[in-house]
């Protein structure tokens, strides 16, 4: 099974280190495809395109995935290259009956440095539009694969070993 992981942080070290050699470190046969944004150049829409704009490369390679995890820290509330994808990904989406992520497997792990955070919005949006569930009123979690109701009395508000019982129980 093939895994991309989107790491949404600006930073390449902490969090989102420890996470990905926590991954590195599991006996598993999945193929992890590490997406870092901190490593990319993402043009927001209405934007004139960064040289070497590389959002084709990242729908690509989350296309291709069985499974995409998107880990997602909280910048006010979410990193500017993370709303850049997420502005890319519904203009590829939105009013487009060839969604590319259309019953894609997804997880979402929204955290902050003390806890691991509700990400029932970030579901919510990513469902909505790039899901084909145009529904306003009662969100379908059907494809997500993470549908803890308060992970942080499980996990000890630890974020990585979240992500890795997601894995775990893919």
């Amino acid at each position: 099974m093939k895994v991309s992981v989107v790491f949404g942080s600006h930073k390449i070290e902490g969090k989102n280190k420890e996470i990905e050699t926590a991954i590195k470190n599991l006996d598993m046969p999945h193929d992890f495809d590490f997406i870092r944004l901190a490593e990319m150049n993402v043009s927001p829409t209405l934007t004139p395109l960064y040289e070497n704009d590389m959002f084709e490369n990242i729908l690509a390679r989350m296309v291709s995935a069985d499974v995409v995890l998107l880990v997602i820290p909280v910048y006010c509330p979410y990193p500017a290259k993370f709303v850049a994808l997420m502005e890319r990904l519904l203009d590829v989406s939105y009013l487009n009956s060839n969604k590319p992520l259309l019953g894609k497997k997804t997880a979402i792990v929204y955290y902050c440095s003390t806890k691991i955070c509700d990400e029932r919005p970030i579901k919510t949006l990513f469902q909505k539009y790039l899901m084909n569930d145009y529904r306003f009123d009662i969100p379908n979690y059907e494809n997500y694969i993470n549908n803890e109701i308060n992970p942080n009395e499980k996990y000890d508000n630890d974020v990585t070993k979240y992500v890795i019982d997601i894995l775990k129980n893919l």
